[in-house]
């Protein structure tokens, strides 16, 4: 949190409104998570944070939000800022029917859906590899996915580039201990 503030420096998050959305776990004390939706004038259709509780307390899973707060995807999709990065994303199987471009004859599409709207874009995948059956598995049927992907933005041609899934860094939202 200390790290992030020192790059990108802001005070508390003016909200429209805020209201529950959902719980996961058992009641055991440390193993609850709370979900809520929050609005605010920069994200008017609301984006979902996370209450872990905690041997201190709650606490607010502060990667999440700051990454939906601030479009983290959004941004990264739309090239700017580094060529990597890891992203809370929902995946739903697809095809793909944009301009093709240099390999995309060996790799499959996936759609990826940040919880904001109008983000979505296609990320790709080798045909046939493991990450391909994994992900293909777990959307199967149109059944979509919430895992944490790693990308990697792909440069081709000038100012031409597509994203591509490097791994998946947890199979949920869920926050790390």
């Amino acid at each position: 949190m200390e790290a992030y503030h020192a790059t990108v420096p802001d005070g508390p998050t003016p909200f429209l409104s805020l209201r529950a959305d959902a719980s996961h776990g058992g009641g055991e004390k440390g193993n609850r998570i709370l979900s809520y939706l929050i609005t605010t004038e920069a994200q008017p259709a609301g984006y979902p944070v996370a209450l872990v509780e905690t041997p201190d307390g709650w606490k607010v899973d502060w990667p999440t939000f700051v990454e939906f707060r601030d479009d983290h995807f959004g941004r990264f999709a739309a090239g700017q800022g580094e060529d990597r990065g890891a992203f809370h994303v929902i995946v739903r199987n697809t095809h793909y029917f944009g301009e093709p471009f240099p390999g995309s004859d060996q790799l499959t599409a996936f759609r990826l859906d940040p919880p904001l709207p109008d983000r979505n874009h296609y990320a790709f995948v080798p045909t046939g590899s493991d990450l391909h059956k994994t992900l293909a598995g777990a959307t199967e049927w149109g059944r979509p996915c919430a895992p944490v992907l790693q990308l990697v933005r792909k440069t081709h041609g000038e100012r031409k580039s597509h994203l591509e899934i490097e791994s998946i860094l947890a199979p949920n939202w869920r926050p790390a201990e």
